[in-house]
């Protein structure tokens, strides 16, 4: 879960589930079948789709940001003495009537990871950590998730556990968001609760920045979530020993700055780099991330300038005529190019930088690097597919 503060606005991926009806945000269901194949909407906060564009929102309207590089859904809830401040007011489980907490010896309660116990009330309290150190304390709990539809029919989600958050630090993008929609591997991931519909399959294609206030996002589940046809590249998940049950790891062997090869510094660990959606950046080994850095700057040949934000390290100003490299990931099983779109970003009117940062706990490909890609999930055959399309279509 990706934390710049500086220039979160500018890079906007939070599309928001708007899981409606008493929890989290709007969803727009646009297929479903008994099968449980569906496809949803994830619409940008500042669409006018968006309950934040529209000024009779009720207070039933959550906004999420999507990651699957976490497992918790969760909230901001009443009474919160330490929450972000947002648009809509916390949720309060007491207007609720299908809200309850979850006991604390129960297997729900002992599924997450850092639970504990209120001997008082017999709450199970959890804390989850992020990136850079956020975080969010709470109570565990469950509540109906309606996907909800203009055109098609509500679908509704029983007893979905989640996190009713009352000491919060993560900072969104905007403010404007309320929690987080944990679409990682562990038990009480959104994608894990819902395998009675969507079997462990789900895609999504995320537009180009330029794109996200007018275009929503569509996420596929069940067989609706295969990603298939021309130009389709599969990455084998690694399955073994992780750090985190609730990442997606994959192997990265190298990376190639145009014609330029790098190899990833030996000895090649499996599972070496997670797909992160709710990481901006994509991370790197420090070493190898100042090798790719510097073979960027000689591919461009161009003079460089200080970000004027003062997070990343290799920027150039704009409109100057530069030609960026195509930078390949080379990951076990197949390789996954990058364009512009996927390797810079601007942060100020005139100044591009490339989005790449140091990270020596574990590297990340995050979500501008899976730009205008269809990006699917099969947790069955335990792989990710790559398959470049036009996402704002």
């Amino acid at each position: 879960m990706e934390t710049f503060v500086a220039f979160l606005s500018l890079l906007s991926v939070a599309f928001a589930f708007t899981i409606s009806n008493i929890f989290l945000s709007k969803f727009s269901l646009v297929e479903a079948n008994v099968k449980g194949d569906f496809s949803v909407d994830l619409i940008h906060r500042d669409s006018t789709k968006s309950p934040f564009y529209d000024t009779s929102i009720t207070s039933f309207d959550r906004a999420c940001i999507v990651d699957t590089g976490s497992d918790l859904i969760w909230t901001q809830c009443e009474p919160c003495p330490k929450c972000r401040k947002q648009q809509t007011p916390l949720f309060s489980p007491k207007i609720s009537s299908t809200y309850k907490e979850v006991p604390c010896h129960s297997k729900r309660c002992k599924s997450f990871e850092g639970t504990s116990c209120f001997t008082t009330s017999g709450s199970c309290q959890y804390s989850a950590p992020y990136m850079d150190e956020p975080f969010t304390n709470g109570i565990l709990a469950t509540e109906t998730l309606t996907l909800q539809s203009s055109t098609a029919r509500p679908l509704s989600l029983p007893k979905i556990v989640f996190g009713c958050g009352h000491n919060n630090t993560v900072t969104m993008i905007k403010g404007d968001e309320t929690g987080i929609v944990g679409f990682g591997r562990g038990k009480i991931s959104l994608i894990s609760q819902m395998n009675h519909l969507a079997h462990g399959k789900f895609s999504y294609c995320f537009p180009p920045i330029s794109s996200q206030w007018t275009k929503s996002i569509r996420m596929n589940f069940g067989e609706k979530g295969i990603v298939s046809g021309h130009g389709v590249v599969s990455v084998p998940l690694f399955t073994g020993l992780v750090y985190h049950e609730s990442n997606y790891y994959v192997t990265l062997e190298a990376i190639s700055i145009g014609d330029k090869k790098l190899e990833y510094p030996s000895p090649i660990i499996e599972g070496n780099m997670i797909i992160d959606s709710g990481s901006i950046l994509s991370y790197f080994d420090t070493y190898f991330h100042m090798d790719i850095e510097r073979e960027v700057d000689k591919a461009i040949n161009a003079k460089s300038v200080e970000d004027p934000l003062k997070i990343l390290h290799l920027c150039y100003r704009t409109p100057d005529n530069i030609t960026i490299p195509t930078i390949t990931m080379h990951f076990r099983g197949a390789d996954v190019k990058l364009n512009a779109e996927n390797t810079f970003v601007k942060t100020s009117k005139d100044v591009m930088c490339l989005a790449f940062a140091a990270e020596d706990r574990i590297s990340i490909f995050g979500n501008l690097a899976q730009i205008n890609y269809l990006v699917g999930y099969n947790l069955k055959k335990n792989t990710i597919s790559f398959k470049r399309t036009d996402c704002t279509k």
